[in-house]
């Protein structure tokens, strides 16, 4: 799959779309994403001494949240080295857990895309506003809006909505107020993907590479 949505460092708001919760706040929806690769960390166990074990590392999209975790600690989750993935989990706080064992049980929902590393891409120059638009989808249920960029290719006369996931842009240090042009990697999204809370389709994906220019507007 060529797939390229955001996976490493970017969202934010986007995945409010998802946000729910049951009545005590127990259970709550969320994006994810996985690295491609994992890492060795060594622990101290009871008994056997100091271990190297393997991880895999995730982070949530809207709190930013890294967690280190076994492979199995996702629930119906198979982890492929080599492959970034974006995916919905459902998180549920747990009380009373045994000694040494997590609060927190993850279990998945829906692998959202899975794109392996090194998948070539057309590079493009992208301008990005410095103004963000919010929708307005959750008004009627008081829950915060999610995020898009304004977006166009050099070449393209008229702007778009863009989820606020342009991959690895966030972490390049984005300000509210500044005009960009970047150069990013536009990969297909086959199938698109459906938002059906906000009735938009993600077609393709922008993986970012470089700041060109950045201007105060």
């Amino acid at each position: 799959m060529k797939t390229k949505v955001i996976l490493k460092f970017t969202a934010i708001l986007l995945a409010t779309l998802l946000f729910a919760c049951n009545k005590d706040e127990r259970e709550t929806v969320i994006l994810m994403t996985v690295d491609a690769e994992t890492f060795w960390s060594s622990r101290i166990s009871p008994g056997t001494g100091r271990t190297l074990i393997e991880y895999i590392r995730v982070k949530e999209v809207v709190s930013g949240d890294i967690h280190n975790m076994y492979f199995s600690e996702i629930a119906g989750f198979e982890y492929e080295k080599g492959f970034e993935y974006l995916i919905k989990v459902k998180k549920t706080k747990i009380d009373n857990p045994p000694m040494d064992a997590s609060s927190i049980a993850f279990s998945l929902i829906e692998i959202i895309s899975k794109t392996k590393v090194g998948d070539s891409g057309n590079v493009v120059l992208l301008t990005v506003s410095a103004e963000l638009e919010w929708g307005n989808h959750y008004a009627e249920l008081s829950r915060p809006s999610p995020l898009f960029f304004l977006i166009k290719e050099v070449g393209v006369d008229e702007w778009e909505r863009y989820p606020f996931l342009i991959s690895n842009f966030i972490s390049a240090d984005y300000e509210h107020g500044f005009e960009y042009l970047i150069k990013v990697k536009k990969f297909p999204v086959e199938p698109p993907y459906q938002y059906d809370e906000l009735n938009f389709s993600l077609n393709h994906s922008y993986c970012f590479i470089e700041v060109i220019s950045k201007t105060e507007k």
